[in-house]
């Protein structure tokens, strides 16, 4: 690593890792209480938005119901087919390499006041991932097949995940990532 870079904050690479592990693991609590508020919240309005079809959906308040399964725990009884969707959605995202060789980048992004990223890259892919400047790696949303990216948000609460390849959550209608 260039002495004069910043090394990503150790917690904030923990945080992607654990929430992936999860993800992988299938267990939904754990990878939902990761995410940030905006993050969930918007997660839970792209679901109601894309899901409108679904004979549940039938007489709720999307507003509520977007709500309601953007908590750490919900009781509704769409949750169940919510929580699998999200599941199979955030698996998406994931590196397809082994998990043995993700490998978190050790250059810091900085994307804000209080929003870093978290690059996980495959060793053993060719050329130098770590050198791919953020803003040209996500243009079109385009990743080398070696290096997913991740947005990472400091809070009082510590760090959570807030983004997926760079891309903020932003809560509305429809939901937007920026």
């Amino acid at each position: 690593m260039d002495e004069n870079v910043e090394p990503v904050p150790q917690e904030a690479i923990d945080v992607v890792l654990r929430w992936a592990d999860a993800a992988l693991a299938g267990d939904f609590p754990t990878m939902w209480g990761l995410m940030d508020a905006d993050f969930r919240l918007a997660e839970a309005q792209r679901w109601v938005l894309s899901s409108q079809a679904h004979p549940g959906l039938e007489g709720e308040d999307r507003d509520e119901l977007a709500h309601d399964l953007a908590q750490f725990e919900s009781g509704h009884r769409l949750r169940p087919i919510f929580e699998d969707a999200r599941m199979a959605a955030t698996r998406r995202h994931l590196p397809t390499w082994p998990r043995e060789r993700w490998t978190p980048s050790v250059n810091r992004t900085i994307l804000g006041e209080d929003l870093d990223e978290v690059r996980i890259r495959d060793p053993e892919a060719p050329g130098k991932l770590d050198s791919i400047p953020s803003a040209w790696m996500c243009q079109g949303g385009w990743l080398p097949l070696g290096l997913r990216g991740y947005v990472v948000r400091f809070s009082a609460f510590g760090w959570s995940v807030a983004g997926i390849n760079r891309s903020v959550a932003v809560p509305g209608w429809p939901p937007s990532w920026v």
